[in-house]
């Protein structure tokens, strides 16, 4: 049916003879854009009301539905959320894909609908009452000292009926002008607390209550893990005595090759014979023109330095959609701990932040709780890439230095997020294919680069924050073009100022002072650095899908199905001449690293202070201890074993969900994208394919 309703329609939509007795009622896609309310109040007994994907503005102040449990607003054109306060038994709200709705209004209707326990699918609100206790906390005890100051003697004996609007927007207006509040960051929220706080104060007053002046304090309650913890785990096959790797054999690794690619959608398989790690088709492209080599076939192995052993601490499940347990669908791209404000370059907190689906996640790995987590409100949006970098203060509009974590994903757009507050404060827009990475200038935290799907790099200039409003100015400084390949991962070596891309047919790479910034048009790499090829590489070259910078100059690469990770020195390719655009040089190998031989692709690299990891499709995380290695820059012969490999633990499900995450009690392993390290090296956290986040503690030993 299309327009609105009649009662007849009602009647047999919800299969009664009586409007009174109806319980549910599923009004999506109807072309509605008003509520008639003669006409809907008398659904007295109506608990579940959908009316999703219809193009209401408003809900009417005169709709009066008191038995209204579950209410779906989702994908309309409301511009409020403050209907919800009429509705004292809702349970359940849906308002998501509004455009003119904000985070800000999640806080807002759990704060006028106290009895709400799930708001857009989240079955743990927890950190909208931490917010809300938060702002609570700090505003009331300075609107309570306005009252006591400017109006409490004026009022003492109660406010005239004929007043109280009047006087609500004096003392409104009196909080304004004396800054209460200027610090706080979510700004439609505040005003609204403001505006909130000083009316509950006014009918305390006429009920002869009035304020009771208390300390300053922060919100007591803990932080609420979001999410589903999956176990502690024991790690089999260890050999604690002297830290030996156990690397289960080649013979079983190549087993299982496939020539295709993943996919980086998180789509769920159409059927039971794809899997989630579903693979993609590569695109064709020209074959790049370089000479091809190859590696050394037989290599002794060698050893490298021992490092302390990992004990699993903490396997959460938090980018489930909808709170859903049993979402063993969404990947987990991406992982990164969060810098420290106001410490020296590379230090980090035990935060780290995790991106999959339409979430990203702020994981304490101390506590081992979910401290914060940003959804975002696109429906087709699916997050790939995150980069933090924090913003020097500059005395004047940002009074402090700043953490921004910009994420990307298939919306293909960059979008800058504010994590104590998770608010957005900036949108990036200029590429038009997924993004696929993303990096800050280690010394210049203000320039951002993205690569994309689109087969550019885009250079950005992030300007200073302005949290009143929530906006950011920010500049497209340059136009990056790769020669019919795709970015897969970028880092920027800090001694050569380079940029590279690690791509789907090789590596290339910009000086980044010789950038011609503000020109619109394209500039191709200057360097293309030619990897070693093995025989099972296609025509087009090796896929480069590791990519990391180590100390002194040093960066790692790793290639899809060549079972090793290559060591070696940006400058030392530096010193020819360029003779052509892109200069094209075979990279001159430091060392040789003993890899897993796996044809799965997107498995990233990361390493922190000479310490490398690596991830397989096994559930393993290698570890490569490069510190004495990239210090001397001595090319070594020998293929050099991983320092430690740790093994996927044995998980024992909590029992409260154990029926529901049946996935991971099979002896199917699991596939790790991404691997981070603090940079105390106390913890490592990787994320993998079927929706886990994994924590691992360094033993005491």
């Amino acid at each position: 049916m299309k327009g609105p309703p009649t009662k007849e329609y009602l009647l047999r939509l919800g299969m009664s003879d009586c409007l009174s007795k109806i319980q549910n009622i599923d009004l999506s896609q109807h072309n509605l854009t008003e509520i008639d309310t003669s006409l809907f109040n008398e659904l007295s007994s109506l608990e579940c009301l959908d009316i999703s994907r219809n193009s209401l503005t408003c809900v009417p102040d005169d709709l009066h539905l008191p038995s209204l449990r579950i209410l779906d607003i989702a994908d309309n054109k409301l511009t409020s959320v403050n209907f919800v306060k009429r509705f004292k038994k809702l349970r359940e709200l849906y308002i998501e894909d509004n455009k003119c709705l904000r985070m800000e209004d999640d806080y807002i209707a759990r704060v006028l609908c106290p009895s709400l326990q799930t708001i857009d699918g989240a079955h743990d609100i927890g950190h909208i009452d931490h917010v809300v206790r938060q702002y609570t906390d700090q505003l009331q005890p300075q609107i309570e000292a306005v009252w006591v100051g400017r109006f409490g003697e004026v009022y003492q004996d109660g406010i005239p009926v004929s007043e109280i609007d009047s006087l609500h927007k004096e003392f409104v207006d009196t909080i304004a002008q004396g800054n209460v509040g200027d610090n706080l960051t979510l700004t439609k929220f505040r005003d609204f607390m403001i505006n909130h706080l000083c009316q509950c104060l006014l009918d305390r007053v006429n009920k002869g209550q009035g304020p009771t002046l208390s300390g300053r304090g922060g919100a007591t309650g803990t932080p609420s893990r979001y999410g589903t913890r999956v176990s502690l785990g024991v790690t089999p096959g260890k050999n604690c005595s002297n830290g030996t790797p156990v690397v289960k054999s080649t013979e079983k690794a190549v087993q299982n090759v496939s020539r295709k690619k993943r996919k980086r959608e998180d789509s769920p398989p159409s059927d039971q014979v794809k899997s989630p790690g579903a693979k993609r088709r590569k695109e064709t492209h020209d074959s790049p023109k370089f000479t091809l080599i190859r590696p050394t076939q037989e290599m002794t192995t060698g050893k490298l330095p021992t490092l302390h052993d990992y004990d699993p601490s903490l396997f959460i499940r938090c980018h489930s959609k909808g709170n859903n347990p049993e979402d063993a669908h969404t990947k987990v791209w991406n992982c990164a701990f969060e810098p420290v404000t106001g410490g020296a370059q590379g230090e980090t907190t035990n935060v780290v932040a995790s991106c999959g689906g339409k979430l990203v996640c702020f994981v304490d790995c101390g506590t081992g709780k979910v401290v914060r987590r940003y959804k975002d409100t696109s429906k087709s949006e699916s997050f790939f890439a995150l980069a933090w970098t924090t913003l020097p203060a500059d005395g004047d509009a940002l009074k402090e230095d700043t953490n921004i974590l910009a994420v990307g994903g298939q919306d293909e757009v960059v979008k800058l997020l504010h994590p104590s507050q998770l608010v957005m404060v900036g949108q990036l827009i200029g590429h038009r294919g997924y993004i696929s990475a993303l990096v800050f200038h280690p010394n210049k935290p203000n320039i951002l680069f993205s690569g994309s799907r689109d087969s550019k790099v885009i250079m950005w200039k992030i300007g200073t924050p302005d949290f009143k409003s929530n906006s950011i100015e920010c500049t497209q400084q340059a136009v990056l073009s790769l020669p019919k390949t795709d970015t897969i991962s970028l880092t920027v070596e800090p001694t050569s100022d380079m940029l590279l891309a690690a791509c789907e047919s090789s590596c290339f790479a910009w000086n980044t002072c010789k950038l011609r910034t503000g020109n619109k048009h394209t500039q191709l790499p200057h360097y293309e650095f030619v990897h070693p090829r093995d025989e099972r590489d296609d025509d087009k070259g090796p896929m480069i899908d590791g990519l990391e910078v180590l100390p002194n100059g040093c960066v790692a690469t790793k290639c899809v199905g060549h079972g090793r990770v290559y060591v070696w020195n940006v400058g030392a390719q530096m010193k020819k001449k360029a003779r052509s655009h892109p200069q094209r040089e075979q990279v001159q190998l430091l060392a040789q690293l003993e890899y897993t031989l796996t044809e799965v692709d997107y498995l990233y690299l990361h390493s922190n202070k000479g310490l490398l990891c690596a991830g397989d499709d096994q559930g393993r995380v290698y570890m490569y201890n490069l510190g004495l290695l990239t210090r001397h820059s001595t090319p070594s012969s020998h293929l050099l074993q991983p320092s430690r490999v740790l093994e996927s633990p044995d998980l024992v499900i909590d029992t409260h969900y154990s029926s529901k995450m049946t996935d991971l009690q099979t002896d199917q392993e699991s596939v790790v994208n991404c691997v981070a390290v603090s940079s105390s090296q106390e913890y490592l956290v990787s994320g993998t394919d079927n929706n886990l986040l994994c924590v691992w503690r360094r033993t005491s030993q």
